[in-house]
């Protein structure tokens, strides 16, 4: 049996790292890119491969294609569904008494 409390507290810590490796090099460096945003914006960019309208436009500035809310919205619930199912796997895993 696994505790719910350590399941959020771990979905929670995966989202916080996500967003730290996303949000602080923007602000070190606004110039470079930004690996939070890359790996946010190729789920998105598979998740039109699919066949789901996430994209606005088909090309703008430096010829990457704009998402719609649609696909900033799927691409955020992946990563959600995605750190939720580690932290259960490893919530399962270790064994806290």
């Amino acid at each position: 049996m696994f505790s719910k409390k350590i399941l959020l507290k771990l979905w929670l810590m995966l989202i916080v790292i996500h967003l730290v490796v996303g949000i602080v090099p923007a602000f070190v460096s606004p110039d470079a890119p930004n690996p939070g945003m890359f790996v946010l914006y190729i789920t998105i960019a598979i998740l039109s491969k699919i066949g789901l309208p996430v994209f606005s436009n088909p090309l703008s500035g430096w010829g990457w294609s704009t998402p719609n809310l649609f696909g900033w919205t799927m691409g955020v619930i992946v990563w959600l569904v995605g750190y939720l199912g580690v932290a259960y796997i490893i919530t399962k895993r270790i064994k806290l008494r």
